[in-house]
């Protein structure tokens, strides 16, 4: 079986991301390691070694993994979205005003043609996500 996991960069603050996403979908952080703890040494300055090299966590059935792009590397994500598929347009509301607090809205929460609810926005972390909620049958 094939499965689809995204992998965000972070300019230097992916720990406060997991943290504000693992608060806000109630889900752990499965797992987080910074440069410093890498085996064989860090690969980066001693001022990076905080910094995340790789953190997991799962939301439902799928994974969300992410690091902090290495000193010099960070580019701000274009022209992808995470979307975060809910099962009421009450739970889409909720983590909507949640997530995107202190974001940009691209998109306020709605009923569209296609979904129940449709909303889209760039978090305070610069990662762009889509809310939807399939129509109710």
């Amino acid at each position: 079986m094939q499965s689809l996991t995204p992998y965000v960069f972070y300019n230097g603050d992916c720990r406060a991301a997991f943290e504000f996403y693992r608060d806000i979908l109630q889900t752990p952080i499965d797992a987080i390691m910074t440069y410093g703890e890498a085996p064989g040494g860090s690969p980066v300055a001693d001022d990076y070694k905080n910094k995340i090299m790789h953190a997991s966590m799962k939301i439902g059935a799928s994974t969300l993994m992410a690091s902090d792009a290495p000193p010099g590397n960070y580019q701000k994500p274009q022209g992808v979205s995470i979307c975060l598929q809910t099962d009421t347009a009450a739970e889409a509301e909720t983590l909507y005003g949640a997530l995107s607090a202190g974001g940009e809205i691209q998109m306020p929460i709605e009923k569209t043609f296609w979904a129940e609810r449709f909303g889209a926005f760039t978090d305070k972390f610069g990662i762009k996500w889509m809310i939807n909620c399939d129509p109710v049958e």
